[in-house]
Order: C-alpha cells, then structure tokens, then sequence
C-alpha cells in the first residue's frame, strides 16, 4: 500500500514521538554506568588516601571532588528517571487508544517493551515480517496536538 507524504509524515511524528522513551532510557543507562564508575573511583580514591593518613576536606580533594560528582549524577538520574516515568505513562495512554490489537501490541514491544528491533517483535507474534504494518500502526496513535506542532 502507497502512503501518501502527509501520512509518512504524521507517522514520522509519531516514530519520534514514541522514541523520546527509548532515547531516556538510552540515557538512563549512560549515567547509571557513570555513577558506577564515579563510585568505584571515589572508593579507591578514599582507600588510597586513607591507607595514607590523609585527612579530607582540604582545598582540591580528590575525595570530595569524587562524591560531588557522584552526588550531582545521582540527581540528574534522578531527574531522569521521573522523565522516563511520565514519558511512558503519556505513551501508554496513547498506545491504549489504539483500536487495532495487532498495531497496539506491535508498538507496545518496540516502543516501551524489550523487543530492540522489528524483527524481534515479528519473532515474537509469530509473523515472518511486521514491517510493512509499521506506517499503518503509527498512524493509528494520537500524538497529542502539542506535539506534533514542535516536530
């Protein structure tokens, strides 16, 4: 089936629409593994200048440079994880309006569940391809009229 370019355009709007969830949870990974990592070197900073003797809180401590780098990445996850939350409660509302339970359950997979690709959710329903019931199903969800006049 042809799409005319003003039906691949809504469905554009509601790709990148949908994706913002993905894009924060990307983003969500990103810093957990920082904070890992900025926690991992606060502790063997402190080890290190503990097994020394040395005291903390003097100008330029690596210690406290350390656990204020933490802090500040934990309140940004923090800060993006209430994102995460909202965004994925706006997407569900909008995917439970969507009428067709093949489109609904298709999108639902890739765009909030744990299918990464099309192949995997066509893998996972049981069909060779879901592809081409891609720009019929993206049509079928309300972007909120907001949104579609910022994309």
């Amino acid at each position: 089936m042809k799409h005319t370019e003003e039906q691949r355009q809504r469905a554009e709007r509601a790709r990148r629409w949908l994706s913002r969830y993905r894009w924060v949870a990307a983003e969500i990974e990103l810093l957990e593994e920082t904070i890992k990592n900025l926690r991992d070197a606060y502790d063997r900073i402190a080890s290190a200048f503990s097994a020394l003797g040395v005291a903390s809180g003097t100008p330029g401590d690596k210690v406290a440079d350390a656990a204020e780098k933490t802090v500040t990445a934990e309140e940004h996850l923090m800060e993006r994880l209430a994102e995460k939350s909202a965004i994925l409660a706006e997407i569900e509302r909008a995917l439970d309006g969507v009428e067709d339970d093949l489109h609904r359950v298709m999108l639902k997979q890739y765009y909030i569940g744990e299918k990464k690709t099309w192949d995997d959710v066509a893998e996972h329903l049981g069909y060779e391809r879901v592809f081409e019931k891609v720009i019929p199903a993206l049509l079928a969800v309300a972007v909120p009229e907001k949104v579609c006049s910022e994309m």
